[in-house]
């Protein structure tokens, strides 16, 4: 399993948008790459994966995804929070959406 706590919030974001059917596209007349939405939809100035880590909405939505069939457990611990739901390893982040993001990414790794 990887081991997400090293990684930038951005990387987070990015692996997750990917995951999520985000397509990375290049703007050839733009100069800058932007993100097509998984439904197809454009936005020239989407330069930026979405904000996982950092949007309360967007962090929900990845934890109902999860928990269609799966036991949550979400927890206070003393450097952070816990999250853990059918993954082999709890995760523990001083923020609770990189919590529940690093989680997520975790248990579509398991498949």
């Amino acid at each position: 399993m990887t081991d997400y706590s090293g990684w930038t919030d951005e990387q987070v974001n990015e692996a997750i948008a990917v995951k999520r059917g985000w397509v990375l596209r290049s703007c050839v007349g733009c100069n800058h790459d932007w993100w097509m939405t998984p439904d197809g939809g454009v936005d020239y100035n989407q330069t930026d994966p979405p904000y996982y880590t950092h949007d309360w909405r967007l962090c929900g939505e990845l934890l109902e995804e999860t928990m269609n069939g799966t036991p949550v457990d979400v927890g206070n611990v003393t450097d952070g929070y816990m999250v853990s739901w059918g993954c082999s390893y709890d995760i523990i982040c001083r923020d609770l959406k990189r919590a529940i993001c690093e989680a997520w990414l975790a248990w579509k790794e398991q498949g």
